[in-house]
């Protein structure tokens, strides 16, 4: 069974020797080739090819938008390829849904957990193969026996308030992702893919789950595993992948690489420096300033944002830059710490208090921090402007002429104010959320990642504006998960790595290659 220890025979030592040789030499377990996919104009993948062999743990790196999650989804049977082939143990096969994956023997970590949180552990654990009798009433007792193998697994680091019986909803994020992580391990599937299953997990939860992965390998079983963090990838993986833009880039033994060729190799030589450089005016006056402040996800951290400066916020996504800035508009609380605008403390953070203080925040996140459905052009824009000036009724003639100036400025295409929002394209609802903001002559802008999932030129348009305010005197933190538009328009960048600063960034410094670094250094 997957969770029993081997004890070596001699037979048995015959195959695992077998299992050992050299890793060009095993047998490949999975294929895939020219596996290419487009969403829209943007390509996700480009002609990849990929060999998994069988007893071994094959990393998967790349950048933000690489490719690595589009790839495992094509294999999962959750995202079709738009072409390429793929092959079980060299016979061509045909993924259509998860459904046919799993019957392929294929099982998958997303990124995206999902697990219910309404149920207990032990029936997520099981949850597309809870075991039945008498008119298909649940067998709690073979339920619970079956779970048992796999919490035992875990149980010296998922702490003492996890339960087989507890509801997930009760579980804190490290013990959800464990949750998540055992429902594969219960498919008990030939190849098993994480796309970073350890994003929530302490050191010793990671230790345990490395051993579980390496038994499973010796085993026979294949594992596809997706992470950023460097001494992850060296602990436990056999062979690597490296995408960039799209594309496989090569392949290797990691004991044939190091750390320095992978980062390089994930940039491309083209891109190790960078001489582009914003124009600052040097102005020395604070506009914000965050002393020692922790909350959710960050911890610590403490910077100062001068007047008509852009400082950007790099690291991989979910490294707390998020987090930070809805803590410093005041959506999530904050732990420790204090926040000046211009050098007044604000105490009792809350977007109220922000917003009357010159604080703006504009999320990437449309459907949860931005459009109102349902509403006009107008109704989106405004409410903000009647808070402000404590405006219940107001003459629409009036101010219309200020919306419709500030959408000229972001170059919106709408055919009047009064069209419902939801009728424009994503990029042009993003620019209806700027303008909510701007119309207010903001202090400062918080900017989270506000240019994702809009096109190239709708982004062209908003950081030329983004630059024009800062020109102005306008203050601007950028987190975007974007390198290229960290280090086109940021004077400086903090690079954050498990909720902390590690490194500044600014002059010569601010490239590609030590953004890279600081990244994905552990």
């Amino acid at each position: 069974m997957l969770i029993q220890q081997i004890t070596l025979n001699k037979t048995e030592t015959k195959k695992t020797e077998a299992r050992n040789l050299p890793l060009f030499e095993s047998m490949s377990l999975l294929e895939v080739k020219n596996i290419s996919k487009k969403y829209g104009a943007t390509i996700a993948l480009n002609n990849c090819n990929i060999s998994i062999n069988e007893s071994e743990i094959h990393v998967l790196i790349g950048s933000n938008g690489s490719g690595k999650s589009t790839l495992c989804k094509i294999i999962s049977g959750s995202v079709q390829a738009d072409k390429g082939e793929i092959f079980i143990k060299n016979k061509k096969t045909t993924i259509n849904n998860p459904i046919d994956s799993k019957n392929l023997g294929i099982s998958t970590f997303y990124q995206e957990l999902s697990i219910a949180n309404h149920a207990s552990v032990e029936d997520n654990v099981f949850m597309n193969n809870l075991p039945s009798k008498y008119f298909f009433l649940i067998d709690r007792k073979k339920l619970r026996n079956s779970a048992l193998k796999f919490y035992d697994l875990f149980k010296n680091v998922v702490g003492e308030d996890f339960s087989l019986s507890t509801p997930v909803m009760q579980l804190r994020e490290d013990q959800r992702q464990i949750v998540e992580i055992m429902k594969v391990l219960a498919s008990n599937t030939k190849i098993m893919i994480f796309d970073e299953p350890t994003s929530a997990l302490d050191k010793a939860q990671v230790e345990c789950f490395f051993k579980i992965l390496k038994n499973l390998k010796k085993q026979g079983h294949s594992i596809i595993f997706i992470s950023h963090r460097m001494n992850e990838i060296f602990d436990v993986g056999d062979k690597i992948t490296i995408l960039r833009d799209a594309e496989v880039i090569s392949t290797n033994k990691l004991s044939d690489v190091d750390q320095d060729t992978i980062i390089k190799r994930m940039i491309g030589e083209k891109n190790l420096t960078s001489n582009l450089q914003r124009q600052n005016n040097e102005i020395k006056t604070p506009a914000l300033s965050i002393r020692n402040l922790s909350g959710k996800n960050f911890d610590n951290i403490s910077l100062e944002i001068l007047k008509g400066e852009i400082i950007g916020i790099g690291g991989l996504h979910g490294q707390g830059q998020s987090s930070l800035l809805r803590s410093i508009f005041g959506i999530l609380p904050i732990k420790s710490g204090k926040i000046f605008v211009e050098n007044k403390i604000l105490n009792k953070t809350s977007p109220r208090k922000s917003i009357n203080k010159g604080l703006s925040y504009i999320s990437g996140d449309r459907k949860r921090d931005g459009i109102f459905p349902g509403r006009s052009i107008f109704e989106n824009i405004f409410p903000i402007h009647f808070y402000i000036n404590k405006k219940i009724f107001t003459n629409r003639k009036r101010i219309q002429p200020l919306a419709n100036n500030t959408l000229d400025l972001l170059k919106t295409v709408y055919s009047n104010i009064n069209q419902e929002i939801t009728n424009l394209s994503g990029g042009n609802q993003q620019k209806i959320i700027i303008a909510r903001w701007l119309i207010n002559s903001p202090l400062v802008l918080l900017l989270d990642d506000p240019a994702k999932g809009i096109d190239l030129s709708a982004k062209a348009d908003l950081y030329s504006l983004i630059s024009k305010l800062a020109e102005k005197g306008v203050s601007i933190i950028l987190y975007s998960s974007d390198d290229v538009e960290l280090l086109t328009y940021s004077d400086r960048i903090l690079v954050f790595n498990n909720g902390k600063i590690t490194r500044l960034l600014k002059g010569s410094e601010k490239n590609k290659y030590n953004l890279y670094e600081a990244s994905y250094d552990n």
